[in-house]
């Protein structure tokens, strides 16, 4: 696999180094996952830029919290980093919670997230 490297992605995303790199543990928090090398350093794949592209272009309409926590809904689970799906969806029906318990009360969502759980464990 090719590196690439932060700057490259920086310019083409046309924006500072430094700005580029505080939404990384942004994305982490909503639930997005970075492959990582040795090192514990993120590794960019083509499909992290394009998940980049799509922050860039939804913060221009919303909060970056929300632009994260779209564009982790909008990348497929199966291609992020080398966890489990079943744990990928746990992770993301978490990162929903306080939307999901304010729209729908909290019995459905946390029973829905009980189930997925058992499904992580199981796993």
């Amino acid at each position: 696999m090719n590196e690439i490297a932060m700057s490259d992605v920086a310019k083409r995303l046309q924006m500072a180094d430094s700005s580029l790199r505080r939404w990384f543990p942004l994305m982490e928090q909503a639930g997005y996952v970075f492959e990582r090398k040795e090192n514990n350093r993120r590794q960019l794949t083509e499909q992290d830029i394009v998940a980049l592209l799509e922050m860039k272009r939804l913060s221009q309409v919303m909060t970056l919290p929300e632009a994260c926590q779209r564009v982790v809904q909008l990348i497929p689970l199966g291609n992020k980093g080398n966890r489990g799906q079943e744990e990928q969806e746990f992770e993301r029906l978490l990162s929903q919670l306080s939307d999901a318990i304010y729209w729908q009360g909290t019995e459905g969502p946390i029973a829905q997230l009980r189930s997925q759980w058992e499904k992580v464990k199981s796993s």
